[in-house]
């Protein structure tokens, strides 16, 4: 897969030669990522297909889920029928072998996003390549500040596009549903909690400001207090975050279920699903977090592309959340 192995190069190369170099193809790449109509072969004739493509590396899971979101959208619109392409547009977790017995990236963790192949797609008569960026311009899903998971009305139009052609596979089902019995998480009785590290607010300007822990704090204990919550759930990747919850509420904390930590039970997920160490791991730990949050009755979360895409998913279910907005840095 070229855009692996390019990537993999951008690692080991000087940044400025990377600049240089990437900077000559930029004007070409432009024109490679806009929307195009092709024909590749006389398959699945009177049918318009939509390639959902981004332009490799994406970006993480639950931005690429969202990008995914918007070509599903895109696609039902038009009376196009949708296909996923992370095969030869790759992800910053494609794999040059394949992983569950997949090459697409999509399908590693999520069954195809309609009855069209993949393979299929490029045989086809009438086949539109998305955008690479961006599919819905100038809509609310596309701006970095998730502003769409407070639009209630949205909501319920992305929960449905989501209901009808996002579905984890067997494996990723198998692996959650192995976690959830395993740590006893029992939905009714237990408080999910989502938190980004202040490293999030380091990248592009526009993302949502996160809330200070000790106003989350403050906020767990009431939560408490008044409804019938035994366990707290919390999905974070700072550990200092994770260790301050930990220090104040002890044994009501859920142990970490991320595989790509050095605990027993994540040497034990590893073994168990044959997970290789990287990236796969840390994604498909970080989707059953997600997953699992959106299962829960309660739930207190900062905002970022993860935390939003659990909202899709839960569909206005919570019994009672409280979703953190200040706006964006």
């Amino acid at each position: 897969m070229k855009s692996i192995l390019k990537y993999r190069i951008k690692k080991i190369i000087p940044k400025g030669v990377w600049i240089k170099l990437s900077g000559l193809s930029k004007g070409r790449q432009v024109n490679f990522f806009s929307e195009t109509k092709r024909i590749f072969g006389e398959q699945n004739e009177g049918i318009e297909i939509f390639i959902i493509r981004r332009k490799p590396p994406g970006a993480g899971l639950f931005s690429n889920m969202n990008h995914v979101l918007q070509g599903l959208i895109y696609a039902e619109q038009r009376g196009m029928q949708p296909v996923v392409d992370m095969q030869n547009y790759s992800t910053e977790y494609s794999r040059i072998r394949k992983f569950n017995g997949k090459k697409n990236a999509w399908e590693y963790f999520f069954a195809p996003v309609s009855n069209i192949d993949l393979a299929d797609a490029y045989k086809s008569q009438s086949v539109t390549l998305s955008e690479g960026d961006r599919i819905l311009k100038n809509h609310i899903m596309s701006g970095r500040n998730l502003t769409y998971v407070l639009n209630n009305e949205f909501l319920k139009e992305a929960h449905k596009m989501y209901k009808k052609h996002i579905i984890l596979n067997n494996y990723t089902n198998s692996y959650i549903e192995h976690i959830l019995k395993t740590k006893e998480i029992v939905p009714d009785s237990t408080l999910g909690v989502f938190l980004r590290g202040t490293d999030y607010l380091l990248g592009p300007t526009g993302h949502p400001i996160q809330p200070d822990i000790n106003e989350v704090v403050k906020d767990i204990i009431v939560y408490l207090e008044t409804k019938p919550i035994e366990k707290l759930f919390l999905s974070t990747d700072d550990v200092q975050l994770r260790k301050k919850l930990e220090d104040k509420f002890g044994s009501l904390m859920i142990e970490s279920i991320r595989s790509d930590s050095e605990s027993l039970f994540s040497e034990g997920l590893r073994n168990q699903f044959e997970i290789p160490k990287g990236a796969i791991t840390r994604n498909l730990s970080y989707l059953s977090e997600i997953y699992i949050l959106s299962k829960l009755s309660f739930n207190i979360s900062s905002l970022s592309n993860g935390s939003a895409i659990m909202h899709v998913i839960n569909g206005q279910k919570f019994t009672d959340s409280k979703l953190y907005y200040y706006g964006v840095n």
